[in-house]
């Protein structure tokens, strides 16, 4: 598998030194910025997503005007549908996570991981702003680290992390379902709160 991306990588290094420099430059300038460009608006999206109290902002006055209803109703969406959403994003962070450490093994990334997330959706609780800001810090990170020494990221070192997941596949679950209760009581709080106006 390494081989094999190793000699896809050569091969297009190979392909574009045949241009003429000129080219050359404006190639790499503009694979940069597209690159840039789709980057920032994936991790904007994401973060905002990850940092949102109401994820999904459905209208939920449409199916009555009592408050209890209303919580009971958001309720249920989280149970149902936030275990997806908390699978995404841990998967996601994840990759952020191996990507970015060398030292780390794979198992103290999923560790480091869901208490990131966690602490996350703790912070949007107290202020949207903070979540997604903490949201951001590593994707962010990661592009800064990218531009200005490629040669950081090790193809093999990726790899051989990804290799390890499978091992851990009995200690994945304890971390979503840590979040995912942390996310249900402190929505319950929240919903509790917002009843009693104690939400600005």
């Amino acid at each position: 598998m390494i081989e094999v991306i190793d000699s896809l990588i050569s091969s297009i290094q190979n392909g574009i030194s045949m241009l003429p420099e000129s080219y050359q430059l404006i190639l790499a300038l503009l694979t940069y910025t597209i690159l840039t460009f789709f980057y920032a608006i994936f991790v904007w999206k994401f973060s905002k997503l990850l940092a949102k109290i109401d994820i999904l902002d459905i209208n939920l006055s449409q199916y009555g005007s009592h408050d209890a209803f209303k919580g009971f109703l958001t309720f249920i969406e989280y149970i149902v549908l936030m275990p997806f959403f908390v699978f995404i994003w841990f998967t996601i962070l994840s990759l952020f996570l191996i990507v970015m450490s060398k030292n780390q093994n794979a198992s103290q990334i999923l560790l480091i991981s869901a208490g990131i997330i966690a602490a996350i959706r703790l912070c949007t609780y107290y202020s949207e702003e903070l979540g997604e800001n903490l949201a951001k810090l590593l994707p962010f990170t990661m592009l800064g680290i990218f531009l200005f020494d490629p040669a950081f990221f090790s193809v093999s070192v990726i790899i051989s992390r990804l290799e390890e997941i499978p091992s851990l596949m009995a200690t994945i679950p304890v971390y979503l379902i840590f979040i995912f209760i942390l996310e249900v009581i402190i929505r319950g709080i929240y919903i509790i709160a917002d009843s009693l106006g104690l939400v600005q």
